[in-house]
């Protein structure tokens, strides 16, 4: 208990069950969810001690993914963005007052940094919190994102090194190496490891639902149908997106576009999954124009969440080139997907 800055007993009960919910949450179709469950127990710890740092940091982070559209764990609380963002800073504005270490200190500005887009800040506290304490997986999973965000692909080659090393015996590691690689290394090999790693894990919907995508990009369209069947078999009902991209390497726009039109009409929008559908249909003025509330909407770190996709293109939106050019971020052309759809 003391490792994790607390001496309340019922406290830390509470955390740790919030630790395993989350963790839960990764590989599950319902992973919102749960992130909500994990959220209640990081706040039910917070209230029990209200000296506990690393509680109102869960709780923070809780926050953050809501103000994340391209993640599909999102959407819990029901919140608006500004909202969300105040949630955040309430919470991390005590997670910094209860600080007891230099350690938990650094961690607690870099994610800060990071929500306020200040990357290159962040990077520099990440690294430098991770020299003390190297074991914190979450950690360097926000440096990852981080590193993506600042196209940094020299590093983020070097992070995912990690993971694949840790990756046959933790399932976390897995599905954060899958999820990244085909990003920043060739498909190819990105694929090759994935296929592999889904052996240990080959029941986690959410590790089929990446390995399939990757397959995808490297061209391996019999196998990756192969995962969607397995995917539809674990996961009754199956997913929009896996059904769209097998449709566009069938080469049938019209199953995608079928699926695109009954999305819009959803209330309430899923910013992320018609982006991704208007990219895999070559829709590039629709692509721009599903993302401009997010630009909109008085929360910059909500259209930069989309900058983990190698695929996006910051350059119609002006507040977020404004952010590069000042981190001094060079990205590269959009990467086209291999599996678009025919005109």
């Amino acid at each position: 208990m003391a490792r994790v800055g607390t001496a309340s007993v019922e406290a830390y009960r509470e955390y740790f069950r919030g630790v395993e919910q989350a963790l839960k949450s990764f590989n599950l179709s319902h992973g919102a969810e749960l992130q909500r469950v994990a959220y209640e127990h990081f706040e039910r710890a917070r209230s029990l001690d209200p000296g506990f740092a690393d509680a109102h940091l869960r709780a923070a982070n809780y926050w953050v993914l809501e103000l994340s559209p391209s993640r599909s764990d999102t959407g819990s609380s029901g919140q608006t963005a500004r909202q969300s963002l105040r949630n955040y800073h309430e919470r991390i504005a005590l997670a910094i007052g209860n600080a007891k270490s230099e350690a938990d200190h650094l961690r607690i500005l870099a994610t800060r940094a990071f929500v306020d887009l200040q990357l290159r800040e962040a990077r520099r506290l990440y690294e430098q919190y991770l020299e003390i304490r190297p074991n914190d997986d979450l950690a360097w999973g926000e440096l990852g994102s981080v590193l993506h965000w600042l196209s940094e692909d020299a590093a983020a080659i070097a992070l995912l090194d990690r993971w694949a090393a840790k990756a046959e015996t933790d399932q976390v590691a897995a599905t954060t190496y899958v999820n990244d690689a085909y990003r920043v290394v060739d498909p190819a090999q990105a694929a090759n490891v994935s296929v592999e790693l889904l052996q240990h894990w080959p029941n986690s919907s959410g590790l089929v639902y990446q390995v399939h995508r990757t397959l995808l990009w490297a061209g391996r369209y019999e196998e990756a149908s192969r995962l969607a069947a397995r995917y539809n078999t674990l996961v009754p009902g199956g997913n929009q997106l896996v059904t769209a991209r097998e449709a566009c390497a069938a080469g049938d726009r019209a199953t995608v576009e079928k699926i695109l039109e009954q999305l819009e009409n959803d209330e309430p929008a899923k910013y992320s999954i018609i982006w991704i559908l208007h990219n895999m249909l070559g829709n590039t003025a629709m692509e721009t124009e599903v993302l401009r509330p997010l630009e909109q909407s008085g929360v910059p770190y909500q259209l930069a969440d989309f900058l983990s996709y190698h695929k996006f293109d910051p350059r119609p939106f002006p507040a977020l080139m404004a952010v590069l050019e000042r981190e001094g971020v060079e990205r590269p052309e959009p990467a086209v997907p291999p599996f678009r759809c025919p005109p």
